[in-house]
Protein backbone atom coordinates (compact mmCIF):
# COMPACT_ATOMS: atom_id res chain seq x y z
CA UNK A 1 0.00 0.00 0.00
CA UNK A 2 1.39 3.45 -1.08
CA UNK A 3 1.11 6.52 1.52
CA UNK A 4 -0.98 9.53 -0.24
CA UNK A 5 1.03 12.17 -1.46
CA UNK A 6 -1.98 15.03 -1.42
CA UNK A 7 -4.39 15.59 0.93
CA UNK A 8 -8.06 14.79 -0.47
CA UNK A 9 -11.36 16.49 0.81
CA UNK A 10 -15.25 15.90 -0.56
CA UNK A 11 -18.46 16.41 0.19
CA UNK A 12 -21.04 13.87 0.03
CA UNK A 13 -24.82 15.26 -0.49
CA UNK A 14 -27.73 12.60 -0.13
CA UNK A 15 -31.33 12.73 0.71
CA UNK A 16 -32.92 10.83 3.63
CA UNK A 17 -36.95 10.38 4.07
CA UNK A 18 -38.08 9.02 7.13
CA UNK A 19 -35.01 7.49 8.03
CA UNK A 20 -32.45 7.83 10.75
CA UNK A 21 -28.65 7.62 9.65
CA UNK A 22 -26.86 9.10 12.17
CA UNK A 23 -28.65 8.34 15.68
CA UNK A 24 -27.25 10.68 18.87
CA UNK A 25 -26.74 8.01 22.01
CA UNK A 26 -26.34 11.24 24.30
CA UNK A 27 -30.34 11.64 22.65
CA UNK A 28 -31.68 8.17 22.95
CA UNK A 29 -30.78 7.37 19.55
CA UNK A 30 -32.84 10.60 18.04
CA UNK A 31 -31.52 12.09 14.11
CA UNK A 32 -28.69 14.45 15.06
CA UNK A 33 -30.60 18.44 13.91
CA UNK A 34 -28.84 21.65 13.34
CA UNK A 35 -31.14 24.53 14.89
CA UNK A 36 -33.16 24.95 12.36
CA UNK A 37 -33.63 21.44 11.79
CA UNK A 38 -31.95 19.95 9.28
CA UNK A 39 -29.98 16.48 10.16
CA UNK A 40 -26.53 16.34 10.27
CA UNK A 41 -24.30 13.53 10.01
CA UNK A 42 -20.92 12.94 11.75
CA UNK A 43 -17.93 12.58 10.05
CA UNK A 44 -17.03 9.11 11.46
CA UNK A 45 -20.60 8.38 10.09
CA UNK A 46 -19.44 9.19 6.92
CA UNK A 47 -16.22 7.29 6.89
CA UNK A 48 -18.17 4.13 8.39
CA UNK A 49 -20.52 3.95 5.60
CA UNK A 50 -17.58 4.69 3.02
CA UNK A 51 -15.11 1.80 4.35
CA UNK A 52 -17.95 -0.71 4.41
CA UNK A 53 -19.27 -0.03 1.05
CA UNK A 54 -15.61 -0.11 -0.43
CA UNK A 55 -15.29 -3.50 1.79
CA UNK A 56 -18.59 -4.98 -0.14
CA UNK A 57 -16.76 -4.05 -3.43
CA UNK A 58 -13.96 -6.25 -2.54
CA UNK A 59 -11.14 -3.43 -1.96
CA UNK A 60 -8.71 -4.31 1.40
CA UNK A 61 -10.12 -2.00 4.56
CA UNK A 62 -7.18 -1.34 7.08
CA UNK A 63 -9.99 -0.11 9.78
CA UNK A 64 -12.94 -2.99 9.89
CA UNK A 65 -15.95 -3.09 12.02
CA UNK A 66 -15.85 -6.61 14.01
CA UNK A 67 -19.19 -7.83 11.65
CA UNK A 68 -17.53 -7.33 8.63
CA UNK A 69 -13.98 -8.11 9.60
CA UNK A 70 -11.63 -10.58 6.98
CA UNK A 71 -8.30 -11.08 7.05
CA UNK A 72 -6.21 -10.82 3.52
Amino acid sequence: MSALSHKIDFAIIFSVKNANPNGDPLNGNRPRTDYEGFGEITDVCLKRKLRDRLQTEGHSIFVQSDEKKRMG
